[in-house]
């Protein structure tokens, strides 16, 4: 009996996916629960387990090429199983063809009195897809084109846009839904950003003590610290931990915060979920999982859903000060400077040696004003200026 492999959908806004690698191969044997595939969707790496044992018999999704959700991605069956093209409905009339949106299409060896011998569902995709049918190989009687046939060739054979002379790279995965969200957040919120310096000597000097002190287990960074600190203010400051929805502004009793993470994919913002109820320690650890995860491109849905406030540091590249984007679903973000030496006179005009951090609040005017944004960085600066209960 031959089974379908679907391509799944990982999350409500996921409509391709792109096979990463296929594992195995037509006329490879795979057991029921034994991966057959990688595949990247808009927010994670997943692997495809087979739904029954059997005979690979058929590929349609090609590795490296987007394809439609909920589509057949392959054929699994007995080992004497053919794969047959599934009937579907020929329209009654021209007219009824016409009302659909197909208009005629000439074609070469799959065409029928001058229409294109196919069906109607894979003429409706070759018009979204843009394709020329004549192209298309039918493998059904008489040449007729089905969608799988459609697929396949869309997958394997469609051509990429761009000239010869420049090098085009067609965004899929992660990379496609990072740019599509950050366009969305540009067209749609309105951004103010503020800034601030703030000396963290003794929250980084006790850091490095409580590392030292702990020697394995939990390293404690620099963003932990912050992190920490800003799961606290953010519970005096809900309204930074909220979410803007049809003129409404949704303040979420949990905070979850984001951090983004540079992967080889792209970037990533992996999800601490309920920072508040955790420690410094815990959260430090939970952070360096979520992160290993994501380097290994084996994050889950879940270590990278439900962000309701964000933090992104570019200090490591010695970045002093940027205005971070918003990610659409939350009303604030902040971005972490180069921690510097600095200077300054105290009051008996003698130089005092300094650690100091640049931090730029990135926020949604719709749902927080200049003062809720300056009030918010104030306490902030407090916190991480003089840290009380962070390291117990």
């Amino acid at each position: 009996m031959i089974t379908k492999v679907i391509m799944p959908q990982m999350s409500l806004t996921m409509q391709f996916g792109t096979v990463t690698e296929w594992v195995k191969l037509p006329g490879d044997y795979v057991k029921e629960g034994e991966t057959i595939c990688t595949i990247e969707g808009d927010k994670a790496i997943l692997d495809v387990e087979a739904p029954v044992s059997g005979i690979l018999k058929k590929i349609v999704a090609k590795k490296g090429t987007e394809f439609p959700v909920k589509e057949v991605m392959a054929y699994i069956g007995d080992p004497g199983d053919v794969i047959d093209v599934e009937p579907e409905p020929e329209p009654k009339t021209a007219a009824a063809e016409a009302d659909k949106g197909s208009a005629p299409v000439q074609s070469t060896s799959s065409s029928k009195g001058g229409r294109v011998n196919a069906s109607p569902v894979a003429k409706r995709l070759a018009q979204e897809k843009n394709i020329n049918l004549s192209k298309v190989k039918g493998s059904g009687p008489d040449g007729r084109i089905s969608k799988e046939d459609l697929l396949a060739y869309f997958a394997e054979e469609a051509p990429q846009s761009g000239d010869s002379s420049s090098i085009g790279k067609q965004l899929t995965g992660i990379k496609k839904t990072v740019a599509e969200r950050m366009a969305q957040s540009n067209r749609e919120i309105p951004h103010f950003h503020l800034s601030i310096s703030c000396d963290i000597s003794e929250a980084n000097k006790l850091r490095k003590e409580f590392n030292n002190k702990k020697g394995s287990g939990s390293h404690i960074s620099l963003t932990d610290v912050v992190s920490w600190s800003v799961s606290r203010q953010l519970q005096k400051h809900p309204v930074l931990n909220s979410s803007f929805t049809d003129n409404q502004v949704i303040e979420h009793r949990d905070v979850n915060i984001g951090l983004a993470v540079d992967t080889p994919n792209g970037l990533l913002v992996v999800v601490i979920k309920d920072a508040v109820s955790k420690s410094l320690e815990e959260l430090a650890g939970e952070r360096q999982v979520l992160t290993q995860r994501a380097l290994e491109s084996k994050q889950t849905v879940e270590d990278i859903s439900g962000a309701t406030f964000s933090i992104t540091n570019l200090g490591m590249f010695g970045i002093l000060t940027f205005d971070p984007i918003i990610s659409p679903g939350q009303v604030a973000i902040l971005s972490l400077g180069e921690l510097k030496n600095a200077f300054e006179l105290d009051e008996n005009n003698a130089v005092k040696p300094f650690e100091q951090i640049s931090m730029t609040l990135g926020c949604d005017h719709r749902a927080v004003d200049g003062v809720a944004g300056a009030k918010f960085l104030a306490d902030l600066k407090e916190s991480l200026s003089q840290p009380s209960g962070m390291y117990d």
